[in-house]
């Protein structure tokens, strides 16, 4: 019988499992470099939003402060309007004007009043 002739082993030929190994290999660097990098751009967007909240609510403040002060402003037309219809009306003697309030003071702080406008009393 005749024998078969074996190969030569050649040291230099690739199979199929190295290549899908190094591909493999190629593929998790990749992604290891991909998320070190998405964790730089985390940080720099948290600390972009906390800025950002520390603005908005600067603005928040300023917009209440607006807010009351307007407030202040519009309760005292009303009772202007409502003192003026009254004496227009002839319902009564015009009330004695009240004092301004302080700053820090709310209309409604005041005893006596009770917090109401004058038409309500």
């Amino acid at each position: 019988m005749a024998r078969l002739k074996r190969r030569d082993f050649a040291v230099m030929s690739l199979s199929f499992l190295d290549v899908v190994c190094c591909g493999f290999g190629a593929m998790i660097l990749l992604l290891t470099l991909t998320k070190l990098g998405q964790r730089r751009g985390l940080e720099a967007i948290e600390v972009d939003l906390t800025g950002l909240v520390a603005k908005l609510e600067e603005e928040l403040h300023r917009i209440k402060g607006e807010t009351d002060v307007l407030e202040r402003e519009m309760k005292g037309k009303v009772e202007q309007l409502s003192d003026e219809r009254r004496v227009e009306l002839g319902v009564g003697a015009p009330p004695k004007p009240k004092p301004k309030p302080k700053k820090d003071e709310k209309p409604e702080d005041k005893p006596g009043d009770g917090g109401k406008p004058a038409a309500q009393q």
